[in-house]
């Protein structure tokens, strides 16, 4: 399972998926399909280890990189990442933070939690 995940998070690093329309996704030359019903989620693959054992409950390193990106949040990170470089020019220039930016940073991840 470990070799699985890192498998994935490669394929996540290297830029392999690529989101279509209506839950497909282009993922390191197979497509993956990720459907979203009412009480269940079914995700499917096209790769040879899945056609094979289509009948038993398996997942390939294709369908757990779907599932991690579709669980990143993009925007957190990227608000994350922001106020770390604001934080870091402010102790460079030995200024303090401005409060207000840390409420508006508090704030927002509150927005993102709950």
């Amino acid at each position: 399972m470990k070799k699985l995940i890192k498998n994935a998070k490669g394929i996540i690093k290297l830029g392999l998926i690529e989101p279509s329309e209506n839950g497909y996704y282009d993922v390191d030359g197979q497509i993956v399909q990720l459907t979203k019903k009412s009480g269940r989620t079914t995700i499917s693959c096209s790769c040879k280890s899945c056609s094979r054992f289509c009948n038993e409950p398996n997942i390939c390193s294709r369908k757990l990189a779907v599932l991690l990106f579709e669980s990143q949040d993009f925007k957190l990170k990227k608000l994350i990442r922001e106020n770390l470089l604001y934080y870091e020019d402010c102790k460079k220039l030995g200024i303090t933070p401005n409060t207000n930016a840390i409420l508006n940073l508090l704030n927002d991840l509150k927005a993102f939690i709950l």
